[in-house]
């Protein structure tokens, strides 16, 4: 009896283990955030009996793209406009790291809550070089009376270098 319920036990865990490796799936679906379509989505509110209230909208505004390695990031500035008024405000901004099937591989909060003095090299829009680091503009958003610029960066330091993104607030 002991044998039967092993063996019987043993087929069942290889069956599974067999249909577990079979049933991976062959790749991942394409990320919204790969793409470089704007888009909104809606900030539902559900009232006591059932009714669906839109308070307004989040919308991501495509900025542009900066190639990393073995990857692109594309590059998203985030904000919320509310249907009772008030108008648009910021809310972040991301980069998004993507392979050529536009399958997302990371995400990189870029979001600056502090001030940059407009005099800075980043709250201008022409890429500069500083020593062996170089910086590339991106693009630029304003909301609220300030600048967002997004920029890509390569840093070098020497035994290591470094490949991404970053953005500043400007006044």
């Amino acid at each position: 009896m002991r044998r039967k319920l092993a063996a019987a036990l043993a087929i069942a865990v290889t069956s599974i283990g067999l249909t577990t490796l079979a049933a991976a799936p062959a790749s991942a679906a394409p990320a919204i955030g790969c793409n470089t379509a704007d888009y909104s989505v809606p900030d539902i509110y559900a009232e006591a009996g059932g009714q669906i209230k839109i308070l307004g909208w989040h919308n991501a505004s495509y900025v542009g793209q900066y190639g990393g390695i073995g990857s692109v990031y594309r590059i998203w500035h985030y904000t919320y406009t509310s249907n009772n008024g008030g108008g648009t405000h910021y809310t972040g901004g991301a980069a998004v790291r993507c392979n050529s099937a536009n399958e997302q591989l990371g995400f990189t909060d870029l979001t600056k809550e502090t001030l940059t003095a407009s005099d800075h090299p980043k709250c201008g829009v022409i890429s500069y070089t500083v020593g062996s680091n170089s910086y590339t503009y991106i693009g630029s958003r304003y909301n609220d009376g300030d600048k967002f610029r997004y920029w890509g960066q390569f840093i070098d330091g020497g035994t290591f270098f470094f490949k991404g993104t970053s953005s500043v607030r400007c006044d």
